[in-house]
Formats: C-alpha cells, structure tokens, sequence
C-alpha cells in the first residue's frame, strides 16, 4: 500500500505544522477576544453594582418603593445618589402618619439592590417588612418605633423630619 503524499513546500516542509500554527493563532485570537468581552461584561456588572442603573447623577434621589396602608399611614423608600465613590447611595426610609408627622429611619449605603425592595405588611407579626427580592432586608418596628436591618442588626430609632422635606424630595425625586 503505497503511503499518502504529504505537500511539502519548496524547502520541503511539511504544511501540516503551518496548518497547525494558522489553528492555534486563530484560538488565541478567539480567546483574546472572549477575554475582553468578559472584562468589558464585568466592568458594566460591577459599575451597576457600585452606582446603580446609568443616568443618575450625584445628588438625584429615586424613590425606590412606596406603599400606603389602609390606616392612611404611608412609607416611602428613597435612595439618594451621593458624590462620593465608597458609599454612592444613602437608603432611608420615611413613615408618614395621617396627620403628616413624619419619621426617618437610615437603612444603608452603597446598596444598590434596593432599587428592586417592596415594602409589606405583616399583620400576623404585626410588623412592615422591607424586602429585596424574597428576602427580608429590614423590619419596621411598630411597638418601638424603630428599624431593625439586616445589615446592621440592632434597632434603628426613628429621626423626626419636617413633611415638608420628604414632599420636596418626592417632587424631585424619579420612579424607579
């Protein structure tokens, strides 16, 4: 059986490594490319992540949930773009009663995720939850009049502001 004929080139090279080299330059190409799409991906993620959806600026404040209850009390949850890179955001939480007294209760900075947060109330408990997806990030404590989050653990008392001030930030305010 006579053996296949191999093309050689006029130094009387076989082709098969050129072939092999063309290959493997043509993966390093691919992968170089699959690598800056993976950095630009990341860069995106995490810039979402630390700043939040793109077009909010230091100083613009999003409400991030509202909710009005059957005893006309309201809570509001508004998240303020801040100009500082290490905590860009300030979460705080407003409790409006009927006659328009007002309370603030801090829940966090640089969380972004409480974009996405909804605001319940838990008759049985007898308490509002603050979720974030199907988690339980803070709990308004009616008894005490306070907060307690998850991130910080311990309650959070209430801070008397001016309904004023939270109607000013409302109307400044955009909708998630």
């Amino acid at each position: 059986m006579p053996e296949p004929s191999v093309a050689r080139s006029e130094t009387g090279v076989s082709a098969k490594p050129l072939r092999t080299r063309h290959l493997r330059l043509l993966v390093q190409a691919v992968l170089a490319a699959a690598l800056v799409v993976v950095c630009l991906v990341c860069f995106i993620v995490a810039r979402l992540l630390l700043l939040g959806p793109y077009g909010i600026k230091p100083g613009d404040v999003v409400i991030s949930a509202r909710t009005r209850f059957a005893d006309n009390s309201e809570f509001v949850i508004l998240s303020q773009r801040t100009p500082f890179v290490t905590e860009p955001y300030e979460v705080t939480l407003f409790r409006v009663q009927p006659n328009h007294e007002t309370s603030s209760y801090y829940l966090a900075f640089e969380d972004p995720y409480w974009w996405n947060c909804t605001i319940r109330s838990n008759e049985a408990a007898g308490t509002v939850e603050i979720r974030v997806g199907s988690a339980i990030v803070a709990t308004y404590l009616p008894a005490d009049d306070s907060i307690k989050s998850r991130a910080y653990g311990i309650p959070i008392k209430a801070r008397c502001v001016q309904y004023s001030e939270l109607q000013q930030l409302i109307s400044a305010a955009r909708k998630r």
